[in-house]
């Protein structure tokens, strides 16, 4: 490929397209005419089509994430404070914005009495049995 005769050859055949090229350069350019072709089927219906199925969903899209939006509202300023309709304790807690949870909680002494007393009682019933 790298050939005197070949690299003289191809030097050849682009400078005369390139001649021809550049003097028929004024009838490559075309006429300014209309040319319907097949692009009018879908560029003639392509704004009631955008309209339809961009602009409405989208519409529908929005309308649907303000209404979840709302709800998700709703929802969150009723399960602020979850106890403030169960216990007692909660009408002292009207004016708080904010649930704080240590103003529910329970002390746990009771609880955990309850569970030692349970883990001893267990235990001597089980050594009871193993020893009988």
């Amino acid at each position: 490929p790298y050939t005197l005769h070949h690299l003289t050859e191809t030097t050849q055949i682009l400078t005369f397209t390139f001649i021809a090229f550049w003097l028929l350069r004024r009838q490559l350019a075309g006429e300014p005419t209309i040319a319907l072709d097949t692009d009018w089927f879908y560029r003639r219906p392509a704004p009631l089509l955008w309209r339809s199925f961009v602009v409405r969903v989208g519409a529908f899209f929005d309308w649907t994430e303000s209404i979840a939006i709302a709800a998700v509202g709703s929802a969150v300023r009723l399960t602020r404070n979850p106890l403030q309709a169960f216990n007692a304790r909660a009408s002292e807690s009207v004016d708080r914005a904010d649930f704080d949870p240590d103003f529910y909680r329970r002390p746990m002494e009771n609880l955990i009495v309850l569970v030692l007393l349970g883990v001893v009682v267990l235990s001597v019933v089980g050594l009871i049995w193993i020893l009988t």
